[in-house]
């Protein structure tokens, strides 16, 4: 193929691109290549930066497989294989959440098993919605995130005119409580089973203290504890600061919650100082997010617990305790790190109650005529 001042072997001329370039593939002539359809270029003009580049892997992946060398897994120019690998070095994918980046890698990889060699340009709504069909629930909902974020980079690297994803509707779920919350009498039974030197129990007095999540609890150590006595760290999820009370007095609303605060600072004078973070394998290597989660429930199992609570069940733990105690919003935020007022209005709102109904008239504020 020539033009403008540019000649290109083995480049077939087929119709037009919905962008109103023309469309070509690459066939080396008078040799029967393995895959036809896969080597279509990219929706641009054969002097593009991105139609030269796709040009030039093409020609190599060619060449390799005419001498006989076996590619495993090539990736086409123009396919959803090469979109991916661009998305997940792309500076968006980049700004995502390291958990997220995690899940979006794990999804994209089973996408690209299924559909990698599909030209990005050919993918519609169907073909979204296909995909998501094979998930019910919040499986869906994620996998409907992850195409979109995906859509938002490929659209535009691709110059396509619209985006695959759009009007796509999430699934439908059944309205839940999400993780359940620990009760008094299961914080009781841990802490019977195990005593404040084993390492689980560190991790719990931690979790019930602060609220935090997993992926916080991970990267906590004691260069966290600050000069005036605060357990200060950043959320990984939000990037939201979080100022708990450990070597400190606490507010007038979490007076009554210094027998937790106590056992917290015991369990960390109990570690010994011999790592960075707090949570560490018996050989000394740091836990991830996945590993500590899964150990810890396991440990609750142990301890005679029921198989729903988690980590993350202590989390609501310690925002129910700080309701009851009628702290106002602003103050749950700072401390369990919660960004949604509704949130934390919906826990005020719910077990607040309880503790007007259990405090004395003079609290109540109310009338009284005996």
């Amino acid at each position: 193929m020539r033009g403008s001042g540019i000649w290109l072997k083995h480049l077939n001329s087929s119709g037009w691109n919905t962008n109103g370039t023309e469309r070509f593939y690459f066939r080396p002539k008078h040799e029967r290549s393995p895959f036809p359809k896969e080597w279509r270029m990219p929706a641009q003009p054969p002097h593009h930066p991105a139609f030269l580049s796709a040009y030039a892997k093409a020609w190599d992946l060619w060449v390799a497989m005419r001498d006989g060398e076996v590619v495993k897994d090539p990736v086409y120019a123009g396919s959803l294989a090469e979109a991916a690998v661009g998305y997940k070095a792309s500076h968006a994918f980049g700004l995502l959440a390291e958990i997220t980046r995690q899940r979006y890698r794990a999804m994209l990889e089973n996408t690209v098993d299924l559909y990698g060699k599909a030209q990005v340009e050919q993918v519609q709504r169907k073909h979204v919605q296909k995909d998501l069909s094979r998930f019910d629930g919040h499986a869906q909902i994620n996998h409907l995130k992850m195409w979109r974020s995906f859509a938002k980079y490929f659209v535009v690297q691709y110059a396509l005119d619209l985006d695959p994803t759009d009007n796509i509707k999430r699934a439908a779920t059944a309205k839940t409580d999400g993780h359940t919350p620990w009760q008094t009498s299961d914080v009781i039974r841990f802490r019977n089973h195990f005593d404040l030197q084993q390492p689980v129990r560190l991790a719990f007095e931690l979790l019930q203290w602060t609220g935090m999540r997993c992926v916080d609890l991970v990267r906590l150590g004691r260069g966290n504890i600050t000069d005036d006595g605060w357990l200060h760290f950043k959320q990984h999820k939000t990037g939201g600061p979080v100022y708990v009370p450990l070597h400190r007095d606490l507010p007038d609303f979490a007076l009554g919650m210094i027998e937790d605060q106590q056992l917290c600072i015991k369990a960390i004078q109990a570690t010994p100082k011999d790592h960075l973070t707090f949570m560490v394998t018996s050989r000394g290597a740091s836990r991830s997010e996945k590993s500590v989660s899964s150990w810890f429930s396991k440990k609750a199992k142990q301890a005679g617990l029921a198989d729903d609570l988690t980590a993350h069940g202590l989390r609501k733990f310690r925002a129910i305790q700080c309701a009851e105690a009628n702290a106002t919003a602003p103050q749950m935020m700072a401390w369990t790190g919660h960004e949604s007022l509704s949130e934390v209005q919906a826990y005020i709102k719910k077990f607040s109650k309880k503790a007007v109904l259990t405090s004395t008239r003079q609290e109540q504020k109310v009338p009284t005529f005996l």
